[in-house]
């Protein structure tokens, strides 16, 4: 079985070397960087990763891991990220998962459920990549929202919208449901997330953010009170 490639940052060493070997031990071929410069040469000259883990603070800098995010973002749009930190703070964890963080994961938690929640992400990642176009309901193309025959890219009345592969999945679910209510748990088991229920919510908060960015009036992702989420497919 191919290696999967990850891009590891952390500067710190005994770290470094204990994440690394976890990764390896779970089939990854890891790049590691120690800083950011380093991190940054990593991304513009490798052609493609798997996915990326960074740790939010490198060096001096309390937001390096972050800001590497954004920019590993702008190469790789469609690649997972996870954000690393011992900072649980909720406004250092909204600023990750808009600039496109896909999970942000406390670092003491155990390494074997850290091992989860990134095999979790590359696997979604991967089976996305080969859905096609035939998954989607054709009766509903004319209410404004497609995917592209990969399933790897979202338009909303032909303005394409800037989604990470586990909001692209999150997306699909809610709008396969038919106007269904889907509950974060119904949506952790459907795409084989292990992730804290309110990380469900601030990715619901961003897919909306982005609908938001292209279409002001946007309102059809609605929660339900005590049931979840729902699509509900906009009048005319």
């Amino acid at each position: 079985m191919e290696q999967k490639k990850l891009l590891y940052v952390e500067d710190e060493t005994g770290l470094r070397n204990r994440f690394s070997e976890l990764f390896l031990a779970n089939g990854y071929n890891v790049v590691a960087a120690d800083c950011e410069d380093q991190a940054k040469h990593l991304i513009y000259c490798y052609a493609d990763f798997d996915c990326a883990v960074f740790d939010v603070e490198l060096g001096e800098n309390p937001l390096a891991g972050v800001e590497l995010c954004r920019e590993f973002r702008e190469k790789f749009p469609l690649t997972p990220v996870l954000i690393l930190s011992a900072h649980t703070d909720t406004g250092l964890q909204e600023m990750s998962y808009k600039l496109g963080a896909d999970a942000y994961v406390d670092k003491r938690e155990p390494l074997s459920l850290l091992a989860v929640r990134l095999d979790a992400l590359v696997e979604r990642h991967r089976k996305m990549r080969g859905l096609s176009a035939e998954h989607i309901d054709l009766k509903y193309s004319h209410i404004g929202l497609e995917f592209d025959e990969l399933g790897e890219r979202v338009f909303w009345n032909g303005n394409e919208l800037s989604l990470s592969p586990v909001r692209t999945a999150i997306l699909k679910q809610l709008f396969l449901a038919k106007g269904k209510a889907v509950s974060v748990f119904d949506l952790q088991d459907e795409l084989k997330i292990v992730v804290e229920s309110n990380t469900i919510v601030q990715h619901i908060k961003i897919i909306r953010s982005e609908f938001q960015r292209v279409d002001p009036s946007f309102n059809c992702i609605r929660t339900v009170r005590g049931k979840g989420y729902r699509w509900v497919a906009p009048v005319g």
